[in-house]
């Protein structure tokens, strides 16, 4: 409702990995993003960090804090997708968030298919988010959905080709994953339900999904905007669970930005036209479910 959110991808690089990297873009009112991106030493008793960014895990797996008080340059939406961002003059921002899990954490060796995980060690955590933002000397309070991922050892955004990756938190409390991601040679679909009820959590079969760029797909198969893809921005989700019946998801999205990743592990804010990098869009949605509403 108050149209602000944020996304933080953060790593080591790869030289000195005990600097970190994170880039982090805000969703602002109207389409617009403030972004940024740092370099720092900020390893600490319970997280890590980067200058203005402190990232500190309360209760592991429970609940985390993610603590921002820096700058960050304005962009349009539709500068983000076409370009990588530029220096630029700076706004300052405060952010203060809260993270608790809505659900289990995902993608240990057990919820893959066998030899298909990210790597050594990659989960998905589905969490309720509030805190505030200050920004323009207004505060704005947040109470809305939230995603954690965590990685370790090494990565190389170089082996993608294409993904999806799709989490929501439902009215009821029920948490669905799913993911698609084509790599060199293979492909990964995996997925689960959390039913809040039982606190039960199955896993689920991929029925039918958007379009994901693989080996074999032409130039520009993927709108480098996906807000400009009717077909992309409206979209629908099929899964289904083991006892035969399917959940049908529709969703919208509703704002977007880029992340352009070199290989190894280099990350720029926007989107690039390299031929050697990879676009990555994150787009908060509105999702139903049988007439249930989520995020």
């Amino acid at each position: 409702e108050n149209e602000m959110g944020v996304c933080i991808h953060m790593g080591r690089l790869v030289d000195d990995p005990e600097i970190w990297r994170p880039t982090i873009q805000v969703y602002m009112p109207g389409q617009d993003l403030l972004v940024t991106t740092l370099h720092g030493r900020g390893t600490h008793s319970f997280g890590a960090g980067a200058g203005p960014l402190k990232i500190s895990c309360i209760e592991p797996f429970r609940l985390w804090s993610i603590e921002f008080d820096g700058v960050a340059q304005r962009v349009s939406r539709a500068e983000l997708m076409n370009g990588i961002v530029r220096e630029a003059p700076v706004e300052p921002i405060r952010f203060h968030l809260l993270f608790e899990a809505a659900g289990p954490y995902y993608g240990q060796q057990k919820d893959m298919e066998d030899g298909h995980h990210v790597h050594s060690f990659h989960t998905e955590q589905i969490m309720r988010m509030r805190g505030h933002f200050q920004h323009g000397g207004k505060v704005t309070i947040v109470d809305g959905v939230g995603c954690r991922d965590h990685s370790n050892g090494p990565r190389d955004y170089g082996k993608v080709y294409g993904d999806l990756w799709f989490q929501s938190l439902f009215e009821n409390g029920d948490t669905i994953h799913m993911a698609v991601v084509k790599l060199h040679g293979s492909e990964i679909r995996t997925g689960y339900h959390y039913c809040a009820a039982t606190k039960v959590t199955e896993l689920i079969e991929i029925v039918d999904h958007p379009f994901v760029e693989g080996e074999d797909a032409p130039p520009a198969s993927v709108a480098r905007d996906p807000l400009s893809d009717p077909a992309v921005r409206n979209y629908r989700i099929v899964l289904r669970r083991q006892n035969g019946e399917e959940i049908v998801i529709d969703g919208e999205l509703v704002h977007s930005h880029a992340i352009t990743y070199m290989s190894p592990m280099e990350e720029m804010n926007g989107a690039s036209s390299a031929q050697d990098g990879l676009q990555m869009c994150e787009a908060p949605t509105r999702v139903t479910w049988d007439g249930m509403k989520g995020l």
